[in-house]
């Protein structure tokens, strides 16, 4: 079986093509294929991303669209029905492209996967193409909507096309094979990717005799932008996305800042930003480590464990963490982390580069 983030256990597809997907195809992937749901890509969260060390990399972006519910396309913008009104969307295929290309610029940050070749030298050593999947659409459905003039055939898989894997593969191999074939990605490659892609933290126990290698692994996604407003708006619409699709309370999210911020705006403007933001999303929130009920708690690094049990919490986010993992602070946040069990579900951001390391 392929190596599945997050665990399958707690996955909670967004839509049923993307369990579709995964169940007819993605889910029978031999064990040297990682598959990572919903990672977040400096902000943006592709529906799948593929990997293999002799394929490279995919990027699959799920649409669960029907002939009825297509009503306009062009090569940059659709307008979808919904219910009985008419969205306007970007193309699956340039939402796609996007992702790839936040995906390279990532990537290429790390001189290990750039090229060391004269024609590619510096440039990324992995093919990453940009499929767009189509479910709930026939091969005659494609035909008849004219999808191919916008979808080159060979990014586009329909209904047909998930009947099994053979098919599937061979769809994909071909537009690997119009970029280049990889040489064959080493072990520590794949892991060096995978931690890029859907980072996980790993907490020494200090419980364990000293010399012990072992480790207690936390699935905890972390997240870093440039400016703390745009970490902000990511983690609300975070909590947007769990609120709508995943039927979380309120009282389920429990959002941890900093009051000792190093960076130039101060813990007050950081802290009225973030109200202001939840206040214009309609979300009612608890002041300081006074909670109510049905509202998102805001606490901090300096109160969790001794004022906010956090493990009371299923959703929470640790944000501004590069201004809160201080050597003050770092056992603190450690132990706390140590104490949830696998069933919360942890995110960490920053608002600038920066290496965590618990």
């Amino acid at each position: 079986m392929s190596n599945i983030f997050p665990q399958y256990t707690k996955i909670s597809f967004e839509t049923d093509g993307e369990e579709k997907i995964f169940n007819l195809i993605l889910s029978k992937l031999p064990s040297d294929w990682y598959i990572f749901y919903e990672p977040s890509i400096n902000g943006r969260k592709p529906d799948f991303i593929i990997l293999n060390r002799n394929f490279g990399i995919a990027i699959l972006e799920v649409k669960d669209f029907t002939r009825k519910t297509i009503r306009k396309m062009d090569h940059f913008y659709w307008t979808i029905r919904v219910n009985n009104s008419f969205k306007e969307i970007k193309s699956p295929l340039k939402q796609c492209e996007e992702y790839r290309d936040k995906l390279i610029n990532l990537l290429e940050m790390e001189e290990q996967l750039r090229s060391k070749s004269d024609i590619y030298k510096n440039r990324l050593k992995i093919p990453i193409i940009s499929i767009c999947v189509f479910p709930n659409l026939t091969k005659a459905d494609v035909n008849k909507l004219s999808l191919y003039e916008l979808i080159n055939k060979n990014q586009l898989i329909h209904a047909d096309d998930l009947k099994n894997v053979n098919m599937f593969f061979s769809k994909i191999e071909s537009v690997r094979n119009k970029l280049f074939i990889p040489q064959e990605l080493s072990i520590d490659d794949i892991k060096l990717i995978s931690n890029r892609i859907y980072p996980i933290i790993q907490i020494r126990d200090l419980d364990r005799d000293k010399q012990s290698d072992n480790f207690t692994n936390y699935e905890i996604q972390t997240i870093q932008f440039h400016t703390f407003t745009d970490e902000i708006s990511h983690v609300i619409d975070l909590i947007s996305h769990t609120v709508n699709y995943k039927d979380a309370n309120l009282s389920d999210i429990c959002i941890i800042v900093s009051e000792q911020r190093a960076s130039k705006h101060s813990f007050g403007k950081y802290l009225n930003t973030l109200q202001s933001t939840l206040k214009f999303k309609n979300y009612s929130y608890d002041e300081l480590n006074y909670p109510k009920a049905n509202s998102i708690l805001i606490t901090t690094y300096q109160s969790m464990g001794s004022q906010v049990n956090l493990s009371n919490y299923h959703y929470l986010y640790f944000v501004d963490f590069n201004n809160a993992l201080t050597a003050e602070l770092r056992p603190k946040i450690k132990k706390n982390i140590k104490q949830l069990s696998n069933t919360h579900s942890i995110t960490i951001t920053t608002n600038r580069p920066f290496e965590i390391k618990i």
